[in-house]
């Protein structure tokens, strides 16, 4: 690896790799292929190491650098990205603010960032992103799978944790703070910013996994054999809906659930979409800024029954 290898921010901040590695961050070097956002390597067989991932990590894969392909960076949320602060394991968790939800519901977003900033011990880390949106991002021993909230109109926030990719590029903007050096915040924030979100999107419409829902599912064409876990055989990397591969490599399977509904998932870019969506019950999308306030009120007087070494172990 070249020692200056960097990318630049949208705001003039420049990030060399070898900044993001000594604040124990995993990245995944990401470009752009016909106008559409991709990584530059298969990650996903390093997805769910409990050890850090960079750009020795990919070994022969890393030969696009060389060509200049890279324009940014995915950083890795969960088990990749972590430090062991008091004694514990602590990883990067990232909150997505989409523009949507600012547009829609300011209320709720600001009672998010608030909820944020108010639990950070350290320097709140924000980034304005390439949408318009927000990304809060911080270490915790808060580690689940991603969550994802939307109402018809379009995505409303996501949680980044386990198994998470934030990409950095010259779309993006610090607002507050430095990537190499973000806060900590407790679980109990990540809750209290799960229960401010349902105010609005209740659990039943809020989808953990697949990013899209493709328009025209490829599942009547294909020979599906279901097996006891409901989840087919392995099809060619040319069926990912959502990323664009020339492998033929067998890396893509699908699984159906209960309601009917199907998701397909690529192990080659470890990106996942619904070919069958499941229904969605419509939500009216009211927000009592009451009931909010008191979800916050709620978390404040919690955290100060409690003290600050306790509340952030």
């Amino acid at each position: 690896m070249q020692p200056d290898r960097s990318i630049t921010l949208k705001c003039g901040t420049v990030l060399r790799l070898t900044d993001l590695e000594a604040a124990r961050l995993s990245y995944v070097p990401c470009g752009q292929v016909e106008g559409d956002d991709q990584p530059l390597f298969a990650y996903a067989d390093l997805w769910g190491h409990k050890q850090q991932v960079t750009l020795a990590s990919f070994g022969r894969k890393a030969n696009p650098w060389t060509l200049n392909q890279m324009t940014g960076v995915q950083l890795m949320t969960g088990t990749p990205s972590y430090r062991n602060l008091f004694s514990v394991s602590h990883y990067l968790v990232d909150i997505d603010i989409e523009r949507h939800l600012i547009d829609s519901h300011r209320t709720i977003a600001d009672a998010i960032r608030l909820l944020y900033t108010d639990s950070c011990r350290g320097n709140p880390c924000i980034i304005e992103t390439k949408s318009g949106g927000l990304r809060l991002s911080a270490f915790s021993r808060y580690l689940d799978r991603k969550r994802s909230f939307r109402d018809e109109r379009g995505m409303l926030l996501e949680i980044f944790s386990e198994k998470g990719l934030s990409r950095l590029d010259g779309r993006y903007a610090m607002q507050q703070g430095s990537v190499l050096n973000m806060p900590i915040i407790p679980k109990n924030a990540l809750q209290a910013i799960h229960a401010v979100i349902s105010e609005i999107v209740p659990e039943q419409c809020l989808s953990t996994e697949p990013r899209k829902v493709v328009s025209n599912s490829q599942i009547s064409g294909l020979y599906i054999k279901w097996n006891d876990d409901s989840r087919s055989q392995f099809f060619s990397a040319t069926h990912c809906r959502a990323t664009s591969h020339k492998s033929t490599r067998n890396t893509v399977r699908f699984t159906r659930h209960a309601d009917g509904s199907i998701d397909g998932k690529c192990f080659n870019c470890g990106e996942t979409w619904w070919e069958v969506p499941p229904a969605r019950r419509r939500s009216s999308g009211k927000v009592s800024s009451r009931s909010t306030s008191n979800v916050y009120n709620r978390w404040r007087e919690r955290e100060r029954s409690v003290s600050e070494t306790v509340s952030l172990a």
